[in-house]
């Protein structure tokens, strides 16, 4: 069996919860049969993993030198769409997983042939998006065209599709009619966070051996959607009562630049570090070492990185998403969307860290990825 997955929505050092999952999914079909990906070339972070997978052939699509804006960016997806769709065109493949909804992923699926089967995973449909000036107006307005677009080519050419939670599969039940939709199986490497040990002489309940106090920590792309502006506020009100309290961002983003800005503005440099891109290594070591996960997004699939927080022992305060509840339970503070004030507020919460740390090691990604890899194979 030939199967091909369509990777080709990836930028920079930049890797997100969906991508991981992605990765997951492919080292497990692997070991089964015959894998081919098609990568771009500025996709390091994705293609440095992949390169670690040694029965997957990468097919790597060529990217243009630069890339500046957001109508750039639209012209790049264009063209690795049409290099993938030359793949598909090529040779035969049994088998073809697009990875996302987006354009890049989907148009290829155009040229699929009859007998070929099509796996799509749609980790999250847009929410209507407020826009700021006419030209981001305009931008939300072909995100939410091309989504349309996509998911009509989902709609004819796929067998089986997976999503993330409960709520999103109704929304796409509702646009997609009676196609198979299944929930992924996604969920964290416990494996990445076992190794420390706590010294002797320290109750083995100790709830913060090892966390910094008045520390938090946000992981993230950083983008608007993320509520990366609405963490500078809700730093500003929290520094006024308690002005050693310092929050750690994780991610990289085309709107790192304006984050900065607005850090600068609100005075708080000693506050705000902004780390960029962090391998897992350091990734965990920072989970495991902040008493706080502060995550005001506003649009998420599953949260991969709300559960590694809970995982870590983190006292997880996020924006409410309508899905949260059915994988995180009571265990992070939810705050209304856009509440700031509540937020900045209401983030001194007590938990029971071990309980929590057990509820959430059940979404161990290691047996739920054999699962869902048998139901892809059942499609063949």
């Amino acid at each position: 069996m030939k199967i091909l997955v369509l990777f080709n929505s990836g930028f920079g050092d930049s890797i997100s919860g969906g991508d991981v999952h992605i990765l997951n999914v492919i080292k497990e079909l692997s070991k089964k049969t015959e894998v081919s990906v098609t990568i771009p070339e500025n996709a390091r972070e994705i293609r440095a993993r992949l390169n670690q997978l040694k029965r997957v052939k990468k097919i790597v699509l060529k990217d243009r030198e630069k890339i500046i804006g957001k109508f750039d960016l639209i012209g790049t997806y264009f063209s690795r769409a049409k290099q993938a769709s030359k793949v598909i065109k090529k040779e035969n493949f049994d088998l073809i997983i697009s990875s996302t909804p987006f354009f890049c992923d989907t148009l290829p699926l155009k040229n699929v042939p009859l007998k070929t089967k099509v796996v799509s995973y749609i980790f999250h449909t847009l929410p209507k998006r407020k826009a700021r000036s006419p030209k981001e107006y305009l931008i939300n307005f072909l995100v939410k065209m091309q989504e349309r677009k996509s998911l009509n080519i989902i709609k004819k050419k796929t067998d089986l599709i997976f999503t993330c939670n409960g709520e999103e599969r109704k929304i796409l039940k509702k646009r997609l009619g009676d196609k198979p939709i299944e929930i992924a199986g996604i969920g964290i490497n416990t494996s990445l966070f076992k190794g420390r040990k706590m010294p002797r002489g320290i109750p083995q309940n100790a709830e913060f051996w090892g966390k910094k106090k008045n520390s938090a920590l946000f992981i993230g792309r950083l983008v608007k959607q993320k509520g990366i502006f609405d963490l500078v506020e809700i730093i500003k009100e929290i520094v006024k009562q308690n002005p050693k309290f310092k929050l750690k961002i994780i991610g990289e983003g085309p709107e790192k630049e304006e984050l900065n800005k607005k850090i600068k503005e609100g005075e708080l440099e000693e506050n705000i570090s902004l780390l960029g891109f962090v391998d897992e290594k350091k990734k965990v070591d920072l989970l495991k070492s902040s008493e706080y996960f502060f995550f005001p997004s506003y649009e998420e699939g599953f949260g991969i990185v709300i559960a590694e927080a809970l995982y870590s022992k983190c006292k997880v305060i996020c924006y409410e998403l309508p899905h949260y509840k059915e994988f995180f339970s009571f265990f992070p503070e939810y705050i209304p969307l856009g509440k700031k004030a509540l937020f900045s507020k209401r983030y001194k919460i007590k938990r029971n860290l071990n309980v929590q740390k057990k509820y959430i090691s059940k979404f161990d990604s290691k047996k739920l990825i054999v699962e869902e890899v048998k139901e892809i194979l059942n499609v063949v």
